[in-house]
């Protein structure tokens, strides 16, 4: 089963409910709602590297960004 979870926040918490999931036979997938114009949001590098290290897909999407590009990456992965 996939889960989807949508956070603007990427830290140890989120990165360790991810690993959970996964753990659990279920399909994580993170995508980090940034927007960096105004600051706003977290995305927290190692836990960033840790996820990538694990296998569960991680998509970072920022205010200035198109969603139609985010498609395509997750499309393509």
């Amino acid at each position: 089963m996939n889960i989807i979870i949508i956070t603007p926040n990427l830290d140890k918490n989120m990165g360790a409910l991810g690993i959970y999931l996964e753990s659990k036979g279920l399909k994580p997938l993170l995508l980090v709602t940034l927007d960096s114009k105004d600051n706003l949001g977290y995305l927290d590098l190692n836990v960033n590297m840790g996820l990538k290290e694990e296998g569960i897909p991680l998509y970072i999407l920022d205010y200035e960004n198109n969603i139609q590009t985010l498609e395509k990456a997750i499309l393509s992965s």
